[in-house]
């Protein structure tokens, strides 16, 4: 099992619209988390390599990522804690 640090970036990406200039960081509770990420297909893109992915974050706790060009879906799972902090886990890498 892979614990994947991509998920900051992800998350990082969808939170830059929230954040004020000279603000510093924004911080989603658990239910705007859930509003914005469940169940909605995101891109996200690897600031590394500048690869592009697809991922999805179901409802029952599942997720998966997929790129195009790619062989293939990864998944795994994700929690969410009460006070919005998210955990990953991806098989398949």
């Amino acid at each position: 099992m892979l614990r994947i640090p991509f998920l900051t970036l992800l998350v990082s990406a969808l939170l830059a619209p929230l954040r004020v200039q000279g603000q510093g960081r924004v911080f989603l509770s658990k239910p705007e988390v859930e509003l914005a990420i469940v169940g909605r297909p995101l891109l996200s893109r690897n600031l590394g390599s500048g690869l592009v992915s697809r991922w999805i974050f179901n409802p029952d706790g599942t997720v998966e990522a997929f790129r195009p060009g790619s062989a293939g879906l990864v998944a795994g799972t994700w929690r969410l804690h009460d006070d919005g902090r998210m955990c990953v886990s991806m098989l398949g890498c």
